[in-house]
């Protein structure tokens, strides 16, 4: 049943609900002098454009830098998490290991690939580096990537985290889960209304309100997964007055509890486009975007402070098809290469990126052109790069990897999004 949805500006019972016709004062952060928020990004020798096979060998990652925190505008580098989902049936029988996993580091298993009749080359015997590696469960996955996001969150700053990787390497098992075994989106949401209610408990002037929007990308045409059925199945994208990627027309939905929030989802996802390939059952055939608004408030307000305004967005990439592998045929052929093209589009943008590169080419996707801007603007971005553990998908993994790594050489300029009162 379909959650009964508040009216804009309605607060939670559980949060404090201001006086009728009180203005309303967002929550508190120190007061700093304004500065540009345009991303700003710094050189790298690091080359990608997916899907390709390597063809020449990569000196090996140095170990990534620390990035800073606690102040209301720097420079802040793309977090990258690795996981390594367990063998599946899209290995079709091969079970041998051909990554090994030290702390933050991942290296071909030479020695693995040699086992299960397959050349090492010499393009494929690397290691690579990022900010986490990840091999066990779902509550591994969360603490890595979902739970230092929504603190960035509470803390004022926009942030963005997106799932990279193949068909069939777990993107969507990692971020929506199973009721049994809940993935980044539910935790964080469960978390997100958590830590709401402690900090309202902590502060009684606090008002914490979430809203919410859910849409996907299927065939370069964008469709609001939580609209009627009568709205346009193709909404444009825009820039506001401040140069923020927008979509026009999406709807915004106000959510009073992490059992409304999760309803929404839910019935979003009925509705997105998933099909059977002969990688994945239930492949995803769509990039789906969440997007939940955090507004912290103040109420009476103090001196000095500031509101506090924020948004963390939630990517699930469509995986890139092999068709031989897939083995697509008709409408799933079609989808495959829309998803292929768009995948190549924002490999290249990530590539003139960390290239450090004036002109970045955004426009050729729609997913490029929203990417981009948390890849280059205001927003703290983590990527999750999802691979298989199996010499049956090491060209793809290996691809996936070296994305994970361009992204990781990029940086942004954030800042808090507040507002003096």
């Amino acid at each position: 049943a379909k959650p009964a949805l508040a009216p804009a500006g309605t607060r939670a019972a559980t949060f404090r609900t201001p006086a009728r016709g009180s203005p309303r004062r967002r929550a508190s952060a120190p007061a700093t002098p304004e500065e540009p928020s345009s991303g700003g990004v710094q050189a790298s020798p690091l080359r990608h454009s997916y899907p390709m096979t390597p063809t020449q060998p990569r000196p090996a990652t140095p170990s990534l830098p620390s990035t800073p925190s606690g102040t209301s505008v720097h420079q802040n580098r793309v977090r990258v998490a690795l996981r390594i989902r367990p063998v599946s049936t899209a290995d079709r029988g091969h079970t041998g290991q051909v990554f090994a996993v030290d702390g933050t580091s991942v290296q071909v298993n030479t020695k693995a690939l040699t086992e299960t009749g397959r050349e090492s080359p010499s393009s494929l015997d690397r290691t690579f580096t990022f900010d986490h590696v990840v091999t066990g469960g779902q509550e591994q996955v969360y603490s890595a990537v979902g739970s230092p996001l929504l603190q960035d969150v509470f803390q004022g700053y926009n942030a963005c985290l997106f799932a990279y990787g193949q068909t069939g390497s777990g993107k969507t098992h990692s971020l929506q889960g199973s009721p049994e075994d809940e993935g980044v989106i539910p935790r964080m949401i469960r978390d997100l209304f958590g830590q709401a209610r402690s900090r309202c408990a902590h502060d009684p002037a606090l008002n914490i309100n979430v809203t919410l929007s859910l849409f996907e990308i299927y065939n370069e045409k964008i469709r609001d997964l939580l609209g009627k059925a009568s709205d346009s199945p193709n909404l444009d994208i825009f820039e506001d007055v401040d140069r923020r990627v927008q979509v026009k027309g999406l709807t915004k939905h106000t959510a009073l509890s992490p059992g409304d929030a999760l309803d929404l989802i839910s019935q979003g996802n009925r509705r997105r486009q998933v099909g059977p390939t002969m990688m994945n059952h239930t492949s995803s055939r769509s990039h789906l975007i969440l997007q939940v608004t955090v507004a912290q408030t103040h109420e009476p307000c103090v001196v000095g402070l500031r509101d506090m305004e924020s948004m963390i967005t939630i990517t699930d990439l469509a995986g890139s098809d092999r068709v031989s592998k897939t083995e697509a045929v008709g409408g799933t052929f079609h989808e495959s290469k829309k998803i292929n093209h768009s995948l190549l589009m924002l490999g290249r943008s990530l590539n003139s990126m960390s290239e450090g590169h004036t002109f970045v080419p955004s426009r050729d996707s729609k997913i490029t052109r929203l990417l981009a801007a948390y890849l280059q603007g205001n927003c703290k971005t983590m990527v999750l790069a999802t691979v298989s553990p199996t010499a049956f998908n090491m060209t793809e993994s290996v691809c996936t990897m070296e994305f994970a790594q361009n992204a990781a050489a990029v940086k942004n300029t954030v800042r808090v999004n507040n507002t003096a009162t």
